[in-house]
């Protein structure tokens, strides 16, 4: 009797805490897509290259929301599993390195930090703006090449930070 309840405990929690959050998203992201694909544009002015490029804006989230779930879905996985192998199949768990069980349990909390590159990944404007932070970013720590001006010349004597578009900025000048 002992048993079969921390069994139905263990399976309990996965269901909760795995299989719920999965479903629950699936779910509300398929609605999400049902409602965006089935949407017609306003009727005013719609030529087709801006059709096109909605369609394609709107082909782009739909990606995005299939890859979000999947990623949750991967990432939760093993760990789920690895609650369930101690009580049904303790000697399989035990047979699995623990370098393992580690990864698995950063695999799951990894995910909380991959969302935000998925999103940089699929949006234009995201991407757009982490480009400009990254290289803002790379600027103000100096992280400049050519920092040793040549000794007898009027070189200037900060360092050249390299920016987006590939033109040489003295350090001073991003000041």
């Amino acid at each position: 009797m002992n048993n079969t309840f921390f069994n139905a405990e263990v399976i309990l929690k996965v269901v909760l805490t795995y299989a719920v959050p999965l479903v629950v998203i699936a779910i509300l992201y398929f609605l999400i897509s049902k409602f965006l694909w089935t949407r017609k544009p306003p009727v005013s002015d719609v030529n087709q290259q801006a059709y096109i490029k909605q369609v394609k804006k709107r082909k782009t989230l739909i990606k995005m929301l299939i890859t979000v779930v999947t990623v949750f879905a991967v990432c939760w996985f093993p760990i789920h599993v690895s609650h369930i192998m101690p009580e049904f199949y303790r000697d399989e768990y035990f047979d699995i390195p623990m370098v393992f069980r580690w990864l698995f349990f950063w695999l799951a909390h990894a995910n909380a930090a991959i969302h935000p590159w998925l999103f940089i990944a699929f949006g234009e404007h995201l991407r757009r703006g982490a480009n400009e932070i990254y290289w803002h970013l790379l600027n103000k720590l100096r992280l400049c090449t050519g920092s040793t001006p040549n000794p007898g010349t009027n070189d200037n004597p900060l360092p050249r930070c390299v920016t987006p578009k590939g033109h040489g900025r003295t350090a001073e000048q991003d000041t």
